[in-house]
């Protein structure tokens, strides 16, 4: 929960810990997320992603099929929208964020080795994802992961972020911006 007991420097702390967390277990609120991109016509794309690992650096890991809609979206655009939730905190959390493909060989062999079983048929169908096919078991056709795949990894670089807890007494809200110099953070009207 944001504490307005604490800092605004301390709350970012406490929400990077949340996110951090999401990471790495599978039961947490911010282990999945909505990832927002934009078309090449400027419409808006949603959908939901899970959360692999947080960098060093706070950055924001997560798998993909390269075949799919959000990659060209991300090469037209990439400024894109993340935003989790947490019901029992009935805490909503909105990061602006710079997406790019990571291109680093062996960072890339480090996150494909962790995918594992019925995870790879994400990364190997024939059909790319939102292709036409006459009947759903066409769809459900694969190459082997270890012969053709088409895993990559985006990286979300985290331009700044509002955390809103919704309250019954009131609402909070923070907002952090990544700056050169460091985070900075205030409380704003919800």
């Amino acid at each position: 929960m944001l504490d307005v007991q604490k800092s605004p420097d301390e709350n970012l702390l406490e929400v990077q810990g949340w996110i951090r967390r999401g990471s790495v277990d599978a039961s947490h609120p911010f282990r999945y997320l909505t990832l927002s991109t934009t078309d090449e016509n400027r419409a808006t794309h949603s959908r939901m992603l899970v959360l692999r690992e947080v960098t060093d650096e706070n950055g924001l890991i997560l798998f993909t099929d390269s075949r799919s809609a959000k990659i060209s979206h991300i090469r037209t655009n990439d400024s894109a929208g993340l935003l989790f939730w947490d019901s029992k905190r009935r805490v909503q959390l909105s990061l602006s964020v710079k997406v790019h493909e990571l291109e680093n060989e062996q960072r890339l062999k480090r996150y494909e080795s962790r995918v594992k079983g019925k995870a790879q048929e994400s990364y190997t169908t024939v059909h790319a994802p939102g292709a036409a096919v006459s009947h759903p078991d066409d769809a459900a056709k694969f190459h082997h992961f270890d012969e053709k795949n088409f895993f990559t990894v985006l990286q979300c670089d985290v331009l700044n972020l509002t955390a809103l807890q919704l309250g019954r007494e009131r609402h909070l809200r923070l907002f952090c911006e990544n700056n050169p110099d460091g985070w900075e953070c205030s409380w704003v009207v919800p």
